[in-house]
């Protein structure tokens, strides 16, 4: 009896195996960046605007001040290309960028590198099946 190879329908069913493992990573490494930038400090409320009392360290996950960086993270999945699929995490919050990765005048507060470092281990086992 032939063996007949299908092509396309192996490359379809990959390629949705692999879209759904990477809205698995977005998820699980949402809720990771959540957890780090969940820390409370002391703040004050002048004219309206929060001050943090007691901001994070250079190198530390950034405080929270109003909620507003946390409350935004999200995560997509998406492909580039036909053979590529991606998952972005984050937020549209211009200032993540800054805390992420520093400026001239600050040093960085990593989030988000960090959370992907960490879990590692987690997101290989979602594609291995571990």
């Amino acid at each position: 009896m032939p063996v007949r190879w299908n092509d396309d329908e192996v490359r379809k069913l990959v390629h949705k195996r692999v879209r759904a493992n990477m809205r698995e990573v977005g998820q699980l490494l949402r809720d990771k960046v959540v957890q780090k930038i969940t820390r409370p400090q002391a703040r004050r409320v002048s004219a309206g605007r929060a001050t943090g009392l007691d901001p994070s360290k250079p190198g530390e996950p950034p405080k929270i001040v109003t909620g507003r960086l946390r409350a935004a993270q999200s995560w997509d999945v998406f492909d580039r290309g036909p053979l590529e699929v991606v998952a972005r995490v984050g937020s549209t919050i211009e200032y993540q960028r800054w805390l992420e990765l520093g400026t001239r005048k600050m040093r960085p507060r990593p989030h988000l590198r960090p959370a992907l470092k960490e879990n590692q281990r987690a997101i290989g086992k979602l594609f291995t099946g571990g």
